[in-house]
């Protein structure tokens, strides 16, 4: 890698989840409600995620779902 490409890169950026920032930024019971649909797979990605468009956050339900995936992965916790 050149000089000029690295020092352009900088250091790396971590991993921005949008789902994870709107649930940081949740009241408490808008906390407990999400962690109760989150893995309630009687709702959809899309309801989620349009329910929390209708609270101010803005994901959209492939957000939704990869953070669903990251729960059942392991690699996310509420």
């Amino acid at each position: 890698m050149s000089e000029n490409l690295a020092a352009a890169l900088g250091s790396a950026y971590g991993r921005y989840d949008r789902v994870e920032a709107a649930y940081n930024g949740m009241s408490l019971n808008d906390r407990n409600t999400f962690k109760e649909v989150i893995t309630d797979k009687s709702f959809s990605h899309a309801q989620i995620a349009k329910a929390m468009r209708a609270i101010g956050y803005d994901v959209d339900r492939k957000q939704v779902q990869a953070f669903r995936e990251k729960l059942e992965r392991g690699k996310a916790t509420l």
